[in-house]
């Protein structure tokens, strides 16, 4: 037998010995509640639930945060860098451009709530009662920044949370997208959300005893994810909770993770390792001449996971493929749970993103590369299964008055961004935005996941994506050589190949071309002067729909975009061909 079913009947054997004497209901209830009385057994954990199931606390969520804008007050005093012993006040702070320096400044804080004008975290006095740190990697380097702000534990927290995330998100210029998401996640079964607040914040410089609070703009409030995220919903606190960097569930990094070797260029430990158990489970569902679906099952929950690549596809959460999730594993079982994390690069309009530099893979279509999920979906019932997801959720999201929270959302835009000279200047004058057209998106809202639902069911009818694979010299011809591409409906596949020397016109610019049905393909008596050239296989199936390739190619100053996918690029001297450098799958 395998060693993970091994592994599992052990714990099901040293479950039962400890709950003899234990009813059958206590064995099998779900000691996640808060609410429960009842005491457990010496040496099992307090909060660990025995069913698989992941259940939300619905009491976090307060219908009155969906719209509601908190006033944040800030004074800020200096702080210390730890890498370079140098002091930082708010103007160094805000002139931070990248990660040389990670000042933590001292920092009064103070809450309000809009409608009672009551303070509803820190105090309205000139007291220290925290610190603030600038926040995110990429964020640095914008004008506008977003901001980490740390309570003191003596001080009166905002609704338990000690960690206020107030991001900007620079990537969506309606500044709801990221609120929109987390609250349609609100109650979903065998799912988490994450708390999120609107948070309209304005900071003074406490060096300066003349200095007033300057508006800084609308933020939104993040709930971090940590322990204290499992505690609050009484999950188990002693799970392996991480969040990958760069992890598409593959051998090489499950064991780069757990030789400890640049190990946080793949994963971070949220609150503590766990690489035994996810290397256990990464050679399972790696293990060849296994049947794949029984170790899915073992290892990962089916509703939790086609909740999680519905909602993504719902929503065009656009950068889902190796990073921006949570991994979830509770300590009592193996089984894994995908989280959602970060939607800020999600509902893009459809006008927007057929002219972003964006890869137009949608879909199933953007997680074919990732073998886990490849593998899930190449069974047609899994096919099935996520579609009714979708239909399920978009209908759900449809009827949850979503034209409603479009006008809202609005409101608050006008309100807080529109009327603010910070964010104005930064979308008007840094961003070349028009207002009237970012309005104009948030009330489209409605129709962009219209639009994307469609969209699903339409691509899920072209050939899945590939990898192009070599091109050499062989004699007196040139070898080129792809992968299969998969077509879910098993229609007949060919494919259109050429060489090419122009990546913005491949068609006017062709030096060769022929449409095949194998996966390789001999050009013969092709002479190619000097120079760099590009190859290229579209697959196309038997109704006309196409499909290119995964492949990344970066591209000389000049041509109209910086990146250019499903193609690759080759040098030709002295008739010996020369592959460029391969890129690794990026998303933008």
């Amino acid at each position: 037998m395998r060693r993970f079913l091994n592994r599992y009947k052990l714990e099901l054997a040293a479950l039962l010995v400890l709950g003899m004497g234990v009813s059958l209901f206590y064995f099998f209830a779900d000691l996640n509640s808060s609410e429960s009385e009842q005491e457990p057994e010496i040496g099992i954990p307090t909060n660990i639930s025995y069913d698989t199931t992941l259940e939300d606390k619905l009491g976090l969520y307060k219908e009155e945060d969906q719209f509601k804008v908190y006033e944040v007050y800030l004074t800020v005093y200096t702080g210390l860098d730890s890498k370079s012993g140098e002091m930082f006040d708010l103007t160094g702070l805000n002139q931070i451009n990248g990660t040389t320096f990670d000042p933590e400044l001292k920092v009064n804080v103070f809450v309000k709530d809009p409608d009672t004008g009551e303070v509803v975290a820190g105090e309205q006095d000139e007291s220290i009662n925290g610190t603030i740190e600038l926040r995110g990697q990429s964020a640095r380097s914008f004008e506008q920044k977003s901001f980490k702000v740390n309570l003191s534990k003596q001080t009166l927290l905002f609704q338990g949370q000690q960690k206020l995330n107030l991001n900007k998100h620079i990537s969506d210029d309606t500044r709801v997208t990221q609120k929109f998401a987390f609250d349609s996640m609100i109650g979903l079964p065998n799912f988490t959300s994450v708390r999120t607040n609107f948070m309209h914040v304005q900071i003074k410089d406490g060096t300066d005893p003349d200095a007033a609070y300057v508006d800084y703009g609308l933020f939104t409030h993040v709930e971090n994810v940590d322990d204290d995220y499992l505690k609050v919903r009484t999950l188990n606190e002693n799970a392996t909770f991480l969040k990958p960097v760069d992890f598409a569930f593959t051998v090489a990094e499950a064991e780069q993770v757990h030789s400890k070797l640049d190990a946080e260029l793949v994963l971070r430990d949220i609150n503590r390792p766990g690489d035994e158990k996810l290397l256990e489970m990464i050679m399972a569902i790696n293990e060849p001449g296994t049947e794949f679906n029984g170790n899915f099952d073992y290892y990962f929950d089916h509703d939790n996971y086609l909740t999680w690549i519905a909602l993504n596809i719902l929503l065009n959460n656009y950068d889902t493929m190796s990073r921006n999730f949570l991994l979830y594993s509770p300590s009592n079982v193996d089984k894994w749970y995908f989280l959602p994390w970060d939607y800020d690069v999600s509902m893009i309009s459809p006008s927007e993103w057929e002219t972003s530099e964006y890869a137009k893979w949608f879909g199933l279509q953007r997680y074919w590369g990732v073998s886990l999920h490849r593998k899930f979906f190449q069974t047609p019932e899994n096919v099935v299964a996520l579609s009714e997801k979708i239909d399920s959720l978009y209908q759900a999201m449809m009827q949850d008055g979503i034209e409603e929270k479009a006008q809202r959302y609005r409101d608050i835009y006008e309100k807080y961004v529109m009327n603010s000279e910070a964010d104005r200047a930064y979308l008007e004058e840094a961003k070349g935005e028009e207002l009237s057209d970012i309005l104009e998106h948030i009330s489209q809202l409605p129709a962009t996941l219209s639009h994307n639902y469609t969209t699903y069911y339409e691509r899920l009818e072209a050939p899945m994506p590939f990898y192009l694979d070599t091109i050499s010299k062989e004699a007196d011809a040139i070898a080129m050589n792809w992968e299969d591409a998969v077509d879910l409906q098993n229609d007949v596949l060919s494919y259109e190949v050429s060489i090419f020397t122009n990546p913005d016109d491949p068609a006017s610019s062709s030096v060769w071309s022929q449409t095949t049905t194998s996966n390789h393909v001999l050009a013969e008596k092709v002479v190619l002067a000097g120079g760099i050239y590009y190859w290229q296989a579209v697959a196309v199936d038997n109704n006309g729909n196409r499909q290119f390739s995964f492949d990344r190619c970066e591209l000389e100053p000049g041509y109209q975009e910086l990146v250019r996918f499903g193609m690759k690029k080759f040098s030709v001297q002295n008739g010996v061909i020369e592959e460029a450098d391969v890129s690794e799958i990026q998303l933008q």
